[in-house]
């Protein structure tokens, strides 16, 4: 029982951490096209 919270915690987690990275790379691209714009 506690192995399977476990797992679907860590799961969640790192849904979490890849949902977080694409929408910082996003926001990264976002910022050098408003930089290059700017420009």
């Amino acid at each position: 029982m506690v192995m399977i919270f476990l797992s679907l915690v860590t799961n969640l987690f790192e849904n979490l951490i890849a949902r977080l990275a694409l929408i910082f790379t996003d926001f990264q691209r976002v910022q050098n096209i408003i930089k290059n714009k700017s420009c």
